[in-house]
């Protein structure tokens, strides 16, 4: 349904990849900072270790949330259309059959 591939949305998506990338180096500067000022050097690889299982538990979380999202999506806009389509086709037999009591109709009047 939404496989179609465009420049626009190439582009809008590699300017978001890039201000997220940046947004992430600033935070690993401010985070190394913060280690630097508030813990002892011989400690500070320890508590770098612990932002960066912090940081990668964030993201397969976030990852998932976003995956669990789209397939709901997904399988919405599947529901939706399959409902579209019901009533398309149970509109067009209504159509279909008024026609056909119409013409029934004109038939035996034409008769009488």
């Amino acid at each position: 349904m939404g496989d179609n591939i465009s420049i626009a949305g190439i582009v809008k998506t590699s300017i978001v990849t890039a201000l997220t990338i940046a947004a992430a180096l600033i935070w690993k500067d401010f985070i190394e900072n913060l280690i630097k000022t508030f813990v002892e050097p011989s400690q500070a690889l320890k508590y770098q270790f612990i932002a960066a299982i912090i940081a990668t538990i964030f993201v397969i979380i976030s990852i998932y949330l976003i995956l669990q999202a789209e397939s709901e999506v997904e399988h919405l806009e599947h529901f939706v259309s399959s409902k579209y389509q019901e009533y398309n086709q149970k509109k067009l037999k209504s159509k279909t059959s008024s026609k056909v009591i119409n013409k029934t109709q004109n038939d035996a009047s034409k008769q009488a």
